[in-house]
């Protein structure tokens, strides 16, 4: 037996797999974007923060030791934490943009 339009069907899905795959990479660009913007605001240095897509992840960070003094502290200075504050503070633009994206 064989079914008739299934070689459509298939074109079909495949079709909407890769524009979903768009959308989420496009995404995920936009919530990086939005988490480094916030996280340089919140620091309380010149610190540049950048965000890296891999796959199905996006890498929030920014390079360099006082970086790290500064976010988890050091035996002479109390953490002045930023990035992870961005990231909760973020969360409601994020999804508006995902909203938006994916409309």
């Amino acid at each position: 037996m064989k079914i008739k339009g299934t070689d459509t069907v298939i074109k079909k899905m495949n079709s909407l797999l890769a524009q979903s795959q768009e959308k989420l990479s496009q995404s995920m660009n936009e919530a990086g974007e939005i988490i480094t913007d916030k996280a340089e605001k919140l620091s309380p240095q010149n610190v540049t923060i950048s965000s890296v897509q891999e796959e199905n992840l996006v890498k929030i960070g920014a390079d360099g030791e006082e970086t790290e003094r500064i976010e988890f502290g050091s035996e002479k200075n109390p953490p002045s934490p930023f990035i992870f504050p961005a990231l909760d503070e973020s969360q409601d633009d994020i999804q508006k943009s995902i909203e938006k994206i994916f409309k």
